[in-house]
């Protein structure tokens, strides 16, 4: 993978990028990885298991915090100054495909004497249902206005308000479900304001 020219999802592309290639040990090739949060902390006890299993490997990461990631990743593909492997958000994985930011794995994984298409899922976890709404205390933590049976006035609209899993990504509907919890709020601090301004 060329550095600057774009950005993977996985880490994975680092293995795919060196696995089987014939390199002689002693060129040892760096990897330049960006992680993201907590993730970054992690992968860094990871790195000496994948040098010693790949020794013509060195992987240097950096990580970011993911309040300034994306910007930090969208200034470097215009800057052509992209990682060789970077961690993305699911939810900017579009964004960065059409900007033709990210580069396909699929000859790779093809080429690969270490990888089968098989071998390998891409997975992305959405918790949901932990303040799930409910028509009442018993059957949930907050109404189906999104505000908390138990504290008057908090309003949870992410995806733990969702009932249960949607079997599908639940991206649209924490939107939509975010969307009209806004447009109720906004509905009720009018109505406050106009009482106010009665009395």
């Amino acid at each position: 993978m060329a550095r600057g020219r774009a950005l993977t999802a996985a880490a994975l592309a680092a293995a795919l990028g060196t696995g089987g290639c014939g390199r002689p040990p002693a060129a040892r090739e760096a990897v330049r990885f960006w992680a993201l949060g907590r993730e970054g902390e992690v992968v860094k006890d990871l790195v000496p298991g994948f040098e010693k299993r790949h020794p013509g490997v060195s992987v240097e990461v950096q990580q970011i915090p993911f309040t300034a990631a994306h910007e930090k990743l969208l200034t470097a593909f215009v800057g052509r100054e992209t990682p060789d492997v970077a961690q993305l958000g699911n939810t900017w994985i579009p964004e960065f495909t059409a900007l033709g930011a990210l580069e396909r794995l699929d000859a790779r994984v093809a080429a690969s004497r270490a990888l089968a298409p098989g071998d390998f899922e891409v997975v992305a976890f959405h918790p949901l249902g932990t303040c799930r709404i409910g028509v009442s205390p018993e059957r949930g933590v907050v109404d189906p206005s999104h505000e908390s049976f138990d504290t008057p006035g908090l309003y949870v609209t992410d995806g733990s308000a969702i009932p249960s899993s949607l079997g599908v990504n639940p991206q649209l509907t924490i939107m939509a479900l975010a969307l009209r919890a806004a447009e109720i709020i906004d509905a009720r601090l009018d109505k406050a304001a106009a009482l106010r301004d009665h009395s």
